[in-house]
């Protein structure tokens, strides 16, 4: 997984052996469902196999040097099969997963953006226009959703029912 985010690069990438990805992979599966557990074995063997039968190269994936590593993902998740690109994305969730799991890796990406934590703790919230479905029950809608937003041409909150 670590081709997804190789080290010594900004951002997400991880300084060297600061993410350990097997354990956190047996992690993952053990708190998987049966399914989703499945789901991750077989994105595993399909990557770790794939140089052998997407490129006819009699080696895995574990051999190859991190910049081809990173390549063959990059082909694995760009696939006409949707089989492949989905079980390789699967991969690529966990190690995001992993990656923002690490509080040193998060802090240098950004991810924790420090004006929205501050945002949310100040009690700052935005409200949702409410509008009626077809049974009188009120539903929230997204502003500017074009038909029956519960918002008139002012930007003003309406009583009027969606029908």
């Amino acid at each position: 997984m670590a081709a997804f985010a190789p080290e010594g690069n900004a951002g997400l990438a991880p300084a060297e052996g600061e993410i350990d990805y097997l354990a956190a992979f047996k992690v993952m599966l053990g708190e998987a469902t049966p399914r989703g557990a499945l789901g991750m074995r077989l994105a595993l063997w399909l990557v770790a196999l794939a140089p052998i039968w997407l490129w006819g190269r009699l080696t895995t994936f574990s051999a190859l040097a991190i910049p081809r590593r990173t390549a063959l993902l990059r082909e694995l998740l760009r696939h006409r099969s949707f089989v492949v690109r989905e079980l390789t994305t699967l991969l690529k969730f966990c190690a995001a997963m992993v990656l923002l799991g690490d509080p040193a890796v998060r802090a240098r990406s950004g991810y924790d953006n420090v004006q929205a934590t501050e945002e949310a703790e100040s009690g700052v919230r935005r409200k949702l226009p409410v509008v009626a479905d077809d049974a009188g029950a009120p539903v929230r809608v997204w502003p500017g959703h074009d038909a029956g937003d519960g918002i008139d041409e002012e930007g003003a909150e309406s009583t009027r029912e969606v029908g």
